[in-house]
């Protein structure tokens, strides 16, 4: 009925693959995996990660990388890699944006989003309170029909916008939403458990199920005050009780 994903570390062996996941059989990771970058993976290394995949029957939805923009030949081997490997997503993290994008590096982003079609593959992008550079008019530029968001209600809290009302209720972007963090915390930036604190998950959540949302809510471990488990199992209360 609901897709979930959560974060996994592979960055050493595939041993991480088969470590309880809670059930979830729908994995993000970022660089290094194996030991090395997305983008360095010998053919060889790719036939592992595929079968240890196999084998524990998960699979990669999302990937970060964080590889420079212009090197369009090292996003080539991204997607190659992530091909092979059966990756749905690749998250091009915020932190390879410069201060002011312009014309050049618009066109540098777009022309690996182009290329991530041909290996059908999503260019995703997360907006967060350190990268104030990606801006509605940026992802204007690079829209396409292999593109999305990452919503994520704690960056907004960090920014002191609520994550419903002051931004996904207007968000003329709804519909390219295709993850959905699952954390939360107060407005001092305190952790806390979904809905403990002032990310308005239940309502985000309840307004983009209205939608037909049918993408991932996405969990990660993001303090240390309370574990994945809790996280998980404060979110699933919240849905039974919506």
């Amino acid at each position: 009925m609901f897709n979930y994903s959560v974060r996994i570390n592979a960055s050493v062996e595939k041993a991480s693959f088969f470590e309880s996941t809670f059930g979830i059989t729908n994995l993000e990771t970022d660089d290094p995996i194996f030991g090395t970058a997305l983008s360095e993976l010998p053919c060889g290394k790719t036939e592992d990660i595929r079968d240890a995949l196999c084998d524990s029957m998960k699979k990669i939805v999302l990937h970060t990388v964080k590889n420079d923009i212009n090197d369009f030949d090292a996003y080539v081997r991204i997607l190659r890699n992530a091909n092979r490997i059966g990756i749905e997503n690749i998250k091009i993290c915020l932190c390879t944006f410069p201060e002011n994008p312009g014309e050049g590096f618009i066109n540098a982003v777009k022309r690996i989003i182009e290329a991530a079609k041909a290996f059908n593959i999503n260019i995703l992008f997360e907006p967060r309170k350190k990268y104030p550079v990606f801006t509605n008019e940026v992802y204007s530029a690079l829209r396409s029909e292999n593109t999305g968001i990452i919503f994520n209600p704690s960056e907004y809290v960090l920014g002191n916008i609520n994550p419903f009302l002051g931004q996904l209720y207007k968000y003329k972007f709804k519909d390219d939403i295709a993850f959905i963090r699952i954390n939360d915390m107060k407005k001092d930036g305190t952790p806390v458990l979904p809905e403990k604190g002032n990310g308005e998950i239940k309502e985000c959540v309840s307004a983009m199920l209205s939608r037909s949302y049918n993408g991932y809510f996405s969990f990660r471990k993001y303090s240390e005050e309370f574990s994945l488990d809790d996280v998980i199992a404060s979110f699933k209360k919240m849905m039974k009780e919506m």
